[in-house]
């Protein structure tokens, strides 16, 4: 687990990037962007998640981008990482794949 400490205006994903961390926002904003036109669209507010395409099968690229709005602090999980937390933890990670998967699909559906 890695915490970065982000300054406004930096991007912490870029769209059509492959997808290697889940972030995990501890403090701050982060604003998702609309790739076709960098309008803001959605906001990801403290105990929020971004970055969980990287667990679902064939969705491993960056569809947006994510920017910090302000200050933030992020629990930055990499997937390896992530990987490893789960050896042995097979309920533990069967739930953590299909709530990726929830949320995946409701946000390509929006």
């Amino acid at each position: 687990l890695e915490v970065m400490d982000v300054v406004p205006g930096e991007i912490i994903f870029n769209a059509g990037d492959a997808s290697k961390s889940v972030a995990f926002i501890w403090s701050g904003e982060l604003e998702v962007l609309d790739p076709s036109d960098s309008q803001v669209i959605a906001t990801v507010l403290p105990g929020g998640v971004c970055g969980e395409n990287s667990l679902v099968k064939g969705e491993e690229t960056n569809i947006c981008s994510i920017r910090a709005r302000g200050w933030c602090n992020i629990l930055m999980m990499h997937l390896k990482d992530l990987e490893e937390a789960f050896v042995g933890q097979d309920e533990d990670a069967h739930w953590m794949i299909a709530y990726a998967q929830r949320r995946w699909g409701r946000f390509k559906t929006a």
